[in-house]
């Protein structure tokens, strides 16, 4: 059971329910919501949830500087089903894998920027705010994780050279 509400604030919170009854507040936007109705914001959170919809395509959900940088990356590069370590991430933007989990700690934005796709390289979830969460949202996506470790063969596989970072 999925159910979004929308504050009378210039927030916009949505509540998600996921399995047994456990609730998640994510914030979508700081910003009002001008025009868009809360019809448009439940299909935006459905279609993000199905993966017929990305950040893209969801208004008033811009992130900058370096986070936004390094969101768009993994919302871009890794797919529904797929997931990336810290590890990689900290390559790919030449910083420590403390400084990614930072940005993926700070995403105000899970469901639109997609930051449980990115778990430890030993396949462990990480330090997430609510790992079962995180474990909810990746097996929705098709990732299998046993004894609380994700299989490595949904990792996407280094290349010799990292690719690199956005401009």
């Amino acid at each position: 059971m999925i159910s979004i509400r929308i504050s009378v604030r210039p927030e916009i919170w949505a509540n998600i329910r996921l399995l047994e009854g456990r609730a998640y507040r994510v914030l979508l936007s700081r910003r009002p919501m001008g025009a868009v109705s809360y019809g448009e914001w439940r299909s935006y959170m459905l279609g993000l949830l199905r993966g017929s919809l990305t950040y893209r395509d969801v208004p008033h959900v811009e992130i900058g500087g370096f986070d936004g940088s390094v969101l768009r990356w993994v919302a871009d590069n890794v797919p529904r089903g797929r997931v990336v370590s810290y590890g990689y991430l900290a390559t790919v933007f030449s910083v420590h894998p403390r400084v990614i989990g930072m940005v993926m700690r700070r995403n105000r934005l899970p469901l639109v920027y997609p930051c449980h796709r990115v778990v430890r390289s030993d396949g462990r979830l990480g330090g997430y705010v609510d790992v079962g969460m995180k474990a909810e949202l990746l097996s929705i996506e098709g990732v299998v994780i046993v004894d609380g470790r994700v299989l490595k063969h949904f990792f996407i596989r280094q290349p010799s050279a990292p690719p690199s970072p956005p401009a």
